[in-house]
This record gives C-alpha cells, structure tokens and sequence, in this order.
C-alpha cells in the first residue's frame, strides 16, 4: 500500500482519503501488469455504484501504456467516456441472423435438420435472442412435442400441437411448471435470495436437504454452480429466468419467504452481520417487519460512508427515511436527515443538503418543545444550526452565516455541548477576522481556546493557537505568533 495510507488517515479529508484509496488500488493494478499483461472483466458494469465507476474510469484513463485489457459487459443505455480513447474498441452484439439462428437451434438438437415450419417458427418467435432461442428449443422436447433417441432428433408433434409461447416470459414459466413441485418450490425460494444464491442460506429456509432438487435443476440447466473460495453458491443461469420465477409468487408468499431468509442469514452469519447488511436491509424490506429493515439500511449506509461510497450510503439513507417514517423512529429519522445532509454537502450540492438539515432542524425542534430527555445520539437544534451556518458561509453570505452561528452558540450553551461551543466560537472568530474585526475575532478565539483546554480536545486546541497565532504575525507580533504556532 502507499505510504499515505500506511500511517493514521483520520485527519485526511474525505475527498483526499477517496483519491489515495483510488491511488493505492491503481498502484496495485499497475504493479500486477508491471510483472505480465493482466486481464479485467466487469459484467454488468450498468449496475455498479458510482465510486466503482469513477475507480475504473481512473484506471481505464491510464492504461494507453501499460499491457493490461479491460472487458466490460453493459445493456445498451449505459452512459460512460471511453469512445474518444484511442484504445477503445465498442462491440455491439447483434441479433443472430435466421441462418446462425438455424445453426445454434441444430447445435442444441444435434440434428442438423427439422421440419421447415418447425424451423421457421423458432426463428420466428425468437427474433435472434439466444437466450429465447435456448429457451424455445426446450419447450417441446420438455413437453415430449420433440424426442432425442439414439439415432437422433424425432418429431413426434406437428407444429399446430406444439405450444410455442411468444414470449420468453411465457417460455420459462411454461417450463417451471411442468417442474415437480418440490423442484419448483426450491427454485422459487432460490428465486427471492437472488440471481447467486447461497447453498446454506438455500437449505436452511428449506429445512432439509436439497442436493436432488438443485442437480435437477442443473440438468435442466436453469442454475448452475460457481467456484468460490468460501461456500457454496449457484447462479441463475440468465437474470430474467430468476425474476420472471420471481414475480410469478404472490405478495403475501415473497414476504414469507423474504422473512425466512433474513431470518437465515441473521443464524447463519450471526458473527459477520455486518457483511450482509445491505442483504438484511433488502429483504427486511419486503416484509412487514420496518424495524429491522430500518436497522440493515442504517448499517450499510454506515458501513457504505465509512469507505466513501457515498452514492451507495445516500441510497441507503433515503431508504431509512422511507421507512423510518412507517414507525416511531424519530431519532434514526432526523439522524438520516442529518447525514444526508452531510453527503451533500461534501458533494457540494447545497440546496440539498440545507433542504435535509432544515428538516432535521424541525424534527430535533418538536422533540425539544415536548420537554422531553432528548436521546443523547440524536441531532440536536445547535448541530443542525451549526451546519446550516456553515452552508451559508460557503455561499459566501457571511452576515447570515453569523447569524447561525450565533444562534448555534447559544444552543450550544443551554444544551451543555462544550465541544459545539468551541466550533462555533472558531467559526465566529474567523467570519470577524474576515470582516477586519480583529478584537471580536480574538476574543471569540481566546474563549474558545479555554473551553477546548477546559475539556482537553487537542484537535481544536491547535485550531485556535494556530488561528491566534496568525492573528499576532498579522500585527507585528512575531514573538507571541511564534508560540502560538510552535503548541
């Protein structure tokens, strides 16, 4: 790793900490392709975060030079900056044309021929999708409309008998079921964990073993297994098959399901919940249980803003705040208020995050006039008029930030918050000295140094001995700046 990153990266800000992240991963990259040519493939890159994407366009904007190939597979629709790069190469996958899509119909039979309607109707329906014409070819030889024998292909059916559904909707719900119906239930719970499904996660909502139903859905290839270093896993063999056995439950069956596993998730990685929050946030959410639906996105939109991604832990907040508001959580509600508004504002989007901070303002204000013990954890009136104090200075309305400020301090006060006070004593000392009022700025600053040295915090100690001591090199007074600076 760099050296930046080797030491305490608390006192970097959080953009700086962003970029040496993204600088160490690249390091990295480079240094693998420094030893042999290395190749990355993406799938799906229409579903990544945004810090994802900015990590791999960072990577892909230096790779002119270096012996490294990057794939990445995207629907039609993804927006990215890579056309105008010399070493970009766009290939658009085209509709099979009637005669390949004869040629992939007679690899799947085996047989090189089949009756002309028979033929013709495929192309047909399928439109050259591959995965419609996979799915096509199936359905009469899973309704025996088509026989394999040992000399070849038979068609036992004419086509006017066979059951060609128009669309690969109806072709893969046509196909489940005729499943037997304990195949078809482990398919639909594998339906609601997700596209790649956990065996464990599998067999404990089941309850029992499932090793015969998942081989008969391998061989009729609608899942698969895949290597992992940890567990177990398998993977639906195209997204649309997971979501079409999906949205075929009903509500009151996906919740169950979705309830039983969370419920196994909770058992089977109780040591490790906070690797599957966004899991538990997501499947909580299909249920009625909002409790503990709010508690999962409350934690992966901690753990998301923890490593700076922060479109991920935006998403997650908005989504404690839809659900926050269906129980009486007003302290998780202002507190989602309060970081969305801190995402923001880092984002320099300042009508937003002023708009979040204003209602966390109203929320901490009602809890406030109810006279009741307010939560220590939640915002308080001071915090959030601190922040909007500082939204307004960046602005560059100073007048007003002082305002706030001021009316920070005083809630500061009454709410015996001694670590505010010397906040916004700092913030008022400096809006003073901006406005040449040097004998106001010292005096907020010399009441705000006693506060800090009052409660030990030696962070904002230095803030304050290296504001005055800037104060007195500005007046001449070189002996007294330098102590200052020197502390």
């Amino acid at each position: 790793f760099s050296k930046e990153l080797q030491g305490n990266t608390n006192d970097i800000a959080f953009e700086d900490r962003k970029k040496l992240i993204f600088k160490t991963v690249k390091q990295i990259v480079f240094n693998l392709a420094c030893e042999k040519p290395v190749v990355f493939i993406f799938e799906d890159v229409q579903w990544a975060d945004q810090s994802s994407i900015e990590l791999l366009n960072m990577v892909i904007d230096s790779i002119s030079n270096i012996p490294i190939f990057i794939l990445c597979v995207y629907r039609t629709g993804f927006i990215h900056s890579w056309a105008a790069k010399p070493y970009y190469t766009q290939i658009f996958l085209k509709p099979l044309s009637k005669e390949e899509t004869r040629e992939m119909v007679s690899s799947l039979l085996d047989e090189e021929f089949l009756p002309g309607d028979i033929s013709n109707a495929i192309i047909e329906k399928s439109e050259g999708h591959p995965l419609y014409i996979e799915e096509i070819v199936k359905t009469p030889i899973d309704e025996g409309a088509i026989v394999r024998t040992p000399f070849g292909v038979e068609v036992v059916k004419k086509l006017s008998e066979m059951k060609l559904p128009d669309k690969v909707e109806d072709i893969i719900s046509a196909r489940i079921n005729i499943l037997p119906q304990g195949v078809k239930k482990v398919l639909q719970t594998a339906s609601v964990i997700g596209r790649k499904f956990q065996y464990s996660i599998l067999k404990e909502v089941e309850g029992k073993e499932i090793e015969e139903e998942l081989s008969h859905l391998e061989n009729a290839e609608t899942i698969f297994s895949v290597f992992t270093m940890s567990e177990k896993e398998y993977l639906f063999k195209h997204a649309l098959i997971q979501q079409t056995v999906y949205d075929k439950l009903s509500s009151d069956v996906s919740a169950e399901l979705h309830k039983k596993i969370a419920g196994a998730i909770e058992k089977i990685y109780k040591d490790n919940l906070g690797g599957f929050s966004e899991l538990l946030a997501y499947h909580y959410s299909y249920t009625d249980d909002y409790s503990n639906a709010v508690k999962y996105f409350v934690l992966s939109a901690e753990r998301a803003k923890k490593i700076f991604a922060n479109e991920s832990a935006l998403q997650n907040y908005a989504k404690v705040v839809e659900f926050a508001g269906k129980i009486d959580e007003p302290v998780l509600l202002a507190k989602a208020y309060f970081n969305i508004g801190s995402l923001f504002f880092t984002a320099g989007k300042l009508e937003d995050a002023l708009r979040n901070y204003e209602l966390c303002l109203t929320l901490a204000q009602t809890n406030h006039k109810k006279d009741m013990v307010v939560p220590q954890e939640l915002p308080t009136v001071a915090d959030c008029l601190f922040e909007t104090g500082r939204i307004y200075r960046r602005w560059g309305q100073f007048e007003k930030a002082l305002g706030y400020y001021k009316s920070a301090l005083d809630k500061a006060i009454e709410e015996n918050d001694e670590k505010l006070r010397t906040r916004c004593l700092h913030r008022i000392a400096t809006i003073y000295y901006e406005k040449s009022d040097e004998k106001k700025a010292m005096e907020c600053a010399a009441q705000g140094l006693a506060i800090a040295l009052k409660i030990d915090d030696k962070r904002t100690q230095s803030y304050f001995y290296q504001f005055i001591g800037i104060m007195n090199k500005n007046k001449g007074d070189y002996i007294s700046a330098e102590q200052n600076l020197n502390i």
